[in-house]
């Protein structure tokens, strides 16, 4: 199967559905989605030009505790698909990044669970965007989780190692990731993992 990840930057037109659609996923995990545009199961919360948080296709749309995150189910795996703190946004990214993935981590479904979508950290190599702490809390609760990110080490158009990210039960096998440029559509590019699920 395949899972893909894109930041809509708050924006919705059919070019933007036409390259959603070319990714080709079974399972979307969008970020940054106005209003306008379709939706699967959507994140409650709002970003500042009214834009959801996250929206979750291609599986059934389930509650989620969270604002900044969105949840669906598919053949009994638990999709969830979140934003998590920028540089920017006000206060200390690191101590607000701390602060979600805790909230995350105590709204966790159980089962088996994919999660992806705007991490606003690399999470490989030197810090460029986010921080060492937010990183670090990221990957204590992919460890926690049996989860492994697919996507460290993925590079965008700029050079710079992706924000953009999806882990996967530690169990699945992965047969390719790899970038797809959304010049003009989009400062992110969309990110797909295509694996097996155990």
């Amino acid at each position: 199967m395949i899972v893909a990840t894109w930041n809509l930057a708050a924006q919705a037109s059919a070019a933007h559905e036409e390259y959603l659609e070319s990714l080709g996923a079974d399972v979307l995990l969008v970020t940054e989605v106005p209003a306008s545009a379709a939706t699967g199961a959507r994140s409650n919360g709002t970003m500042t030009l009214g834009q959801h948080y996250a929206d979750v296709r291609g599986a059934e749309p389930a509650d989620s505790a969270l604002d900044f995150t969105a949840r669906g189910s598919r053949d009994g795996v638990t999709y969830l698909s979140s934003v998590l703190p920028w540089r920017g946004m006000g206060g200390s990214q690191a101590e607000r990044t701390l602060e979600w993935v805790e909230r995350l981590d105590a709204a966790w479904p159980d089962g088996p669970v994919v999660w992806g979508g705007d991490w606003n950290h690399e999470m490989h190599g030197r810090v460029w965007v986010g921080c060492r702490e937010g990183r670090d809390a990221i990957n204590g609760l992919l460890e926690r989780r049996g989860l492994v990110c697919r996507t460290a080490m993925l590079q965008t158009r700029q050079g710079a190692r992706s924000i953009d990210h999806i882990a996967l039960p530690a169990t699945w096998s992965v047969r390719q990731v790899e970038i797809r440029e959304a010049v003009g559509l989009s400062d992110h590019d969309g990110v797909i993992v295509e694996c097996e699920p155990a």
